[in-house]
């Protein structure tokens, strides 16, 4: 028996939306599982790869070895950061994703954080590395605090527009050694052997992840406070990015082009 094109195509649909709800199940779990590891980040691998960071963070949305900050240019940061930490606004604070023992401030482009950014940025102008472009801007500069036995964030992207890694991207710079238990950042990557893993590292150390990549930044599981200062580069053609409000302060608007800085 020949069926006719109505119930075929009510067939068709009944397919799409179980298929579809099916996939949302599936997602739900996957994601509720790396929530999960978000609380145990010492039960995963630390992110690893041997291509250069250009493709790495073109095509990982994730990167290590971007730089390294001189360990007096870390403490002269964390000093400068505790120092405006005793005295912030609620105007100079992020909404942060997961908050209960976590605070997102933002900073001033001024003292370290400004030599910081700039010597970062003369680096790559001289190595004539993509990630500098006199058209980019800085969109957000601040420092991400994890407490003592903070819980792990739930998995997310900074953005739901649809980008590329490059287009947007957040710089990371350890001020102190953080290990698997020090709240480093859950990522997932393209990576073939391991899609979910942790950024670890040494003082000093820089590493990049996209805004359109999955993360998020993990349990602490000591008793000490993690300082992780960061600054965010929107990168042309893209003029602006939805990330639910820049962590930037006010006096800074739209964001600061790179070629302001250098």
């Amino acid at each position: 028996m020949i069926m006719s094109k109505k119930k075929i195509f009510f067939l068709l649909l009944i397919c799409y939306i179980l298929t579809f709800l099916i996939l949302q199940v599936f997602y739900k779990i996957y994601f509720t599982i790396f929530f999960i590891f978000s609380h145990f980040p010492m039960f995963l691998l630390p992110y690893f790869s041997n291509e250069n960071y250009e493709f790495q963070l073109k095509n990982n949305g994730i990167s290590k070895n971007l730089g390294n900050i001189s360990h007096f240019q870390c403490d002269e940061c964390l000093n400068f950061i505790q120092e405006k930490e005793k005295n912030i606004q609620s105007t100079e604070m992020g909404s942060i994703n997961s908050s209960f023992r976590r605070k997102d401030i933002f900073l001033p482009v001024e003292g370290p954080i400004f030599t910081i950014i700039k010597s970062t940025i003369l680096n790559w102008k001289k190595q004539s590395s993509f990630l500098y472009n006199k058209e980019a801007k800085i969109i957000e500069v601040g420092c991400f605090i994890s407490y003592p036995f903070c819980f792990g964030q739930s998995i997310h992207k900074d953005t739901s527009d649809s980008i590329q890694y490059k287009n947007c991207i957040s710089f990371g710079i350890f001020l102190h050694d953080v290990n698997s238990r020090f709240s480093p950042l859950l990522v997932q990557s393209n990576v073939k052997k391991n899609k979910w893993n942790i950024i670890t590292g040494k003082k000093g150390e820089m590493y990049g992840w996209s805004a359109a990549c999955y993360h998020g930044g993990s349990a602490n599981w000591t008793n000490k406070k993690r300082y992780l200062f960061y600054f965010t580069i929107l990168y042309p053609p893209l003029k602006t990015i939805d990330v639910g409000g820049y962590s930037l302060l006010p006096k800074y608007k739209q964001g600061i082009l790179l070629s302001n800085i250098i």
